[in-house]
């Protein structure tokens, strides 16, 4: 599968997605909440098949960023 390089993505929406710039490292990520608190830059990802254990998705590059 091919991975998705969301730092490639200008900024804004797309398809439903929030891409920022991150502050930790300055490169451009999905934007996701956590829980507890903070956000997670989501900069390359990949689709999994099958999906396991309910996960579609397996983040390869992330910074996580407190609020």
């Amino acid at each position: 599968m091919e991975p998705t390089d969301f730092s490639s993505l200008p900024v804004g929406e797309h398809e439903g997605l929030h891409i920022g710039i991150c502050p930790k490292c300055g490169r451009h990520g999905r934007v996701q909440a956590r829980v507890g608190g903070g956000r997670t830059f989501d900069h390359v990802t990949r689709p999994l098949e099958p999906a396991v254990a309910g996960v579609h998705v397996e983040i390869l590059e992330w910074c996580e960023v407190s609020d």
